[in-house]
């Protein structure tokens, strides 16, 4: 690195430091990375990652886990479908429904 101000030197070393954690740090088990994207609430990706993990492992998955991806991506639907209102419009309804409703 001849030529560069000592500055970019450990800009540059704390860059390849902390992409390699970052790296580390990131679940490799599918079933992680579902669970993961089911806690960040990222739905739709964990439903991506269970179908893939079907189509490419299908067979070779025992029963139990297979049924378990497929409840879980069950699940995350009927969650979407059981909790698909947003705070205001639940705000909205309490107002039209109940007299006198303030937020407080």
């Amino acid at each position: 690195m001849k030529g560069f101000p000592i500055d970019m030197r450990i800009l540059g070393i704390l860059f390849l430091f902390t992409a390699a954690l970052l790296t580390s740090c990131a679940p490799k088990n599918p079933m992680e990375r579902i669970q993961l994207l089911e806690k960040e609430g990222k739905f739709k990706k964990a439903e991506k990652l269970i179908d893939k993990t079907l189509r490419k492992q299908g067979t070779s998955l025992p029963d139990s886990v297979r049924k378990a991806l497929l409840w879980q991506k069950d699940w995350m639907h009927r969650v979407r479908i059981d909790y698909r209102y947003t705070e205001k419009d639940i705000l909205d309804q309490l107002q039209k429904r109940v007299a006198n409703f303030k937020k407080d």
